[in-house]
């Protein structure tokens, strides 16, 4: 690679977060790894010997550098670019990080001089700091021909995650930030069914068979749970929010989701039909109606522009001030010309028995409601030893289970909100 094509990727291209809990088992990276930490000592003088611990733990952060970006490269990546915080030595680690990595910005400093990766760091706010692999780091990557079914996810990550984002409207930024907290009785309650879940996803088989998209990796499956604080000086809490992440499958497009396989079976997709108004519904102590609520809109076809109903609908649960514009992502999923103020009039005028609900930034709260009832449902499934793949306010299960799950929902649904919400098949694929 010229060294005008590597600039013009590193100005051009996409970065993918550091993970330290990404392995591989190719033994080139294990091989690499083992002579960095060997070689630590002279690199780097010390006035004491490494101790075996230290040299052990050099080995695992510098397999974890490497398999970051041999990862990147079975992804399909021409250069790898990978961002990393240098900052992991100088602050008080926390429940997030992984235990040894304070020593990943001097790793990857050793690295860059030993010309396997050139490291491009940052002093600037908003700038993220990368490293990317040498031309010829990344010509014997290429050269294995590595595909997903080498590498895995360390087992360890905190499946108990607790953020509170700020955003800037003055440059339509916004920022998370992870706050550290002391466990009680409901965080490990929380934790241990986690911990009890992931322990099953991890045995159960599932697949997805080749097509044309990005490869992916299916022993990716350790689910966290994230919680929510409105603001960074809340007492540490864990009644909004609550959503699991980080199943393989959940990144997956829908158009994709006809390759999933559990059991070798294809899957049968179904939800909480719309989980978010009946929701809102029970927590203002009324009772929905039944059937497609997004009909109930006046003037606005629900079948042909629900999408867009759902999303300015949500929307107005989260906002506490009145909807004056429609978000871009939503106006081309709304009839052409309609106002901010149309459209808030014609939903709250469809709804009047919930029109204080509206607006009042209730969102996290819905959402956390709707997680409790993901979560049972996964727990109730699991007791029956049928494995299922959670997607928000639905599950994926394979097609001979299909009822089996509709039904374990409604009852989940039941025992946490005191009444069943209608579940809706959405797609048997084949």
């Amino acid at each position: 690679m010229s060294d005008f094509e590597r600039a013009d990727m590193l100005e051009s291209g996409s970065f993918r977060k550091f993970d330290p809990w990404l392995v591989t088992d190719r033994k080139y990276v294990r091989t690499i790894a083992q002579n960095v930490a060997g070689a630590y000592s002279s690199i780097r003088p010390r006035q004491r010997k490494l101790r075996t611990y230290d040299k052990k733990n050099v080995e695992i952060v510098t397999r974890a550098i490497l398999a970051n970006v041999a990862y990147a490269v079975a992804m399909g990546d021409d250069l790898p670019i990978i961002a990393v915080s240098l900052r992991a030595s100088k602050r008080k680690l926390t429940r997030y990080d992984r235990s040894g990595f304070a020593i990943l910005p001097k790793l990857l400093e050793v690295l860059s001089e030993g010309g396997l990766i050139e490291l491009r760091k940052s002093d600037r706010r908003g700038v993220t700091s990368s490293y990317v692999p040498s031309d010829h780091l990344l010509a014997d990557l290429k050269r294995f021909r590595l595909a997903s079914e080498h590498f895995a996810w360390e087992h360890g990550i905190e499946t108990i995650n607790l953020s509170v984002t700020t955003r800037d409207y003055s440059t339509q930024t916004r920022s998370v930030e992870p706050i550290d907290y002391e466990d009680t009785d409901e965080t490990r309650r929380f934790r241990e069914e986690m911990t009890r879940l992931n322990k099953f996803l991890g045995t159960a088989k599932f697949n997805f068979l080749d097509d044309d998209g990005p490869p992916v990796l299916t022993s990716h499956r350790d689910l966290v749970r994230y919680f929510k604080l409105n603001h960074a000086d809340d007492k540490p809490n864990f009644d909004l929010g609550g959503r699991l992440f980080n199943g393989w499958w959940q990144g997956l497009s829908s158009d994709r989701r006809s390759h999933i396989r559990i059991r070798n079976e294809p899957v049968a997709d179904l939800d909480f039909s719309a989980a978010f108004l009946r929701l809102a519904h029970i927590e203002a102590g009324v009772i929905a109606s039944d059937g497609d609520l997004y009909a109930n809109v006046p003037g606005i076809d629900g079948q042909q522009y629900r999408a867009g109903l759902k999303k300015i609908i949500n929307s107005m649960f989260f906002r506490d001030t009145p909807l004056i514009r429609i978000p871009s992502d939503a106006k081309p999923l709304l009839p052409r010309g309609i106002t901010g103020k149309e459209i808030r009039e014609a939903i709250l005028s469809a709804f009047p028995a919930i029109r204080h609900v509206f607006e009042s930034g209730i969102g996290l709260r819905l959402m956390f409601r709707e997680s409790q009832v993901m979560v049972r449902s996964l727990s109730r499934l699991m007791d029956l030893h049928v494995p299922a793949m959670c997607m928000h306010d639905g599950l994926m299960v394979q097609r001979s289970k299909a009822d089996i799950a509709a039904r374990e929902m409604a009852s989940a649904s039941a025992e946490i909100l005191g009444q069943s919400l209608p579940i809706k098949l959405k797609t048997l694929y084949k």
